[in-house]
């Protein structure tokens, strides 16, 4: 009982607290991630209450298809572009793709030109000879506008094209 009062106290002391900046290494976490677990990091971590994708659902099933339900089946939140500046670098735009109720791909827009290297350790990556983690299929980096742009893909897209949905 005692426990749970100090817990309690110490979360309303830290509730009303400024949050510390993420940083964009922890972008390279994101790919594959379960569309609820990201929601609750938003809210948690970046001060970004999602409407439906937020700590507080439970038990989440994507109940989507990709040949009959398709807004289910690409349903997850979106990063929010007043969250940006929660990040480290500031990004200038973060955009998500999910799939089945997972993060299938991230891509950021990091200000200026940076080198592949610099760029790759922006976002939690290693070098290229390191290979990947697990949860990154696929990596690049390029130059978008003035700006440059990563990729991470969590796996390959699979939509109504990829599984010949019936007529």
């Amino acid at each position: 009982m005692r426990w749970t009062l100090l817990a309690a106290a110490l979360l309303a002391c830290n509730a009303g607290a400024p949050l510390a900046r993420v940083s964009t290494t922890a972008i390279g976490g994101w790919p594959r991630m379960r569309a609820d677990r990201f929601g609750c990091f938003l809210e948690r971590q970046l001060g970004a209450r999602d409407p439906r994708f937020n700590c507080a659902l439970q038990g989440y099933e994507n109940k989507g298809d990709p040949c009959k339900e398709t807004g289910a089946y690409y349903e997850g939140p979106a990063f929010p572009d007043a969250a940006l500046g929660r990040l480290t670098l500031a990004p200038k735009r973060v955009s998500l793709s999910w799939e089945h109720g997972e993060l299938q791909a991230v891509t950021v827009a990091l200000p200026g030109h940076l080198s592949e290297a610099q760029a790759r350790r922006a976002v939690g990556l290693p070098s290229p000879d390191a290979g990947l983690p697990e949860n990154i299929s696929l990596a690049s980096v390029d130059t978008c506008g003035d700006d440059t742009c990563v990729q991470l893909q969590g796996f390959d897209h699979m939509g109504a094209g990829e599984v010949d949905c019936p007529e």
